[in-house]
C-alpha cells in the first residue's frame, strides 16, 4: 500500500500481497540467497523500484481495499 516493491517468502499470508516479477519477488522460505539476489536485482535496476512500487499500491487498492471486502463478505453473507 505504500507504492514500494514487495520481497517476501512463499508463504500463506505473505504471498497473496505479491505478483512475482510484477510488484515484486517471491522467494523460497529461508532462502537467504534468494532474498539477496532480489535485493541486488533492485540495487542494479533502480528504475524498477518505482515501476514494481506502482503496481504495489495497485494491488493493495484493488484487492485488500476494505470497501470491496466489506461487500465481497456482505454478498457471501446475503447469499
Amino acid at each position: 500500500a505504500c507504492g514500494l516493491p514487495i520481497i517476501t517468502t512463499n508463504v500463506p499470508g505473505c504471498r497473496e500481497t505479491v505478483e512475482h516479477l510484477k510488484n515484486g519477488f517471491i522467494v523460497p522460505p529461508f532462502s537467504s540467497q534468494d532474498i539477496a539476489e532480489s535485493m541486488l536485482f533492485f540495487i542494479e535496476n533502480r528504475d524498477k523500484i518505482s515501476l514494481m512500487g506502482e503496481q504495489s499500491r495497485f494491488l493493495a487498492q484493488s484487492t485488500f481495499n476494505s470497501k470491496i471486502q466489506s461487500k465481497k463478505l456482505l454478498e457471501i453473507i446475503l447469499s
